[in-house]
């Protein structure tokens, strides 16, 4: 049996991004997750998993929400993304669930210091992540760029 993957929707995708339905779709097909058997929810709309342990890992997608409006179903997924990692469940946050997740344990996220970040921006792996990678990810360059879209941040 294949382990399971949870990919948790936070909200909708913006309509310039043309070509996907949702965010579970975009991920779906920007990896190969063929090792692993992908389950996708929505936050917003969905209850979470009441056993966080049943899933080998959890990836927690971007959301026009914002963190620090600290919506009832966000409040729920911080708590469970607590209990996740307790109980040793690999989770990636990307964008808002990044945030979220650094917020759940004990982080503060604001509004950008710069006010918002937007485009295509150069990414730099830092050592660890070039020599292990990620769980969750297929294998990236140590320098890659990536379009992101952010009015709040990990501060």
């Amino acid at each position: 049996m294949l382990p399971k993957l949870l990919i948790v929707e936070t909200g909708s995708l913006d309509s310039t991004l043309a070509g996907f339905e949702s965010f579970s779709q975009m991920f779906l097909s920007a990896a190969d997750y063929s090792g692993c058997a992908p389950i996708c929810l929505n936050a917003q709309k969905e209850s979470l998993p009441s056993r966080p342990e049943q899933f080998a890992g959890a990836l927690i997608t971007g959301s026009p929400a914002m963190v620090t409006d600290r919506e009832p179903w966000s409040e729920t997924l911080a708590a469970w993304l607590l209990r996740a990692l307790d109980c040793g469940v690999k989770v990636l946050g990307v964008c808002y669930g990044h945030q979220l997740l650094a917020r759940a344990m004990g982080g503060v996220v604001d509004y950008h210091p710069c006010g918002l970040e937007l485009g295509t921006h150069r990414i730099e792996l830092n050592r660890e992540a070039q020599q292990k990678g990620h769980p969750l990810l297929p294998p990236l360059p140590a320098v890659f760029s990536a379009n992101l879209s952010h009015h709040q941040s990990v501060v």
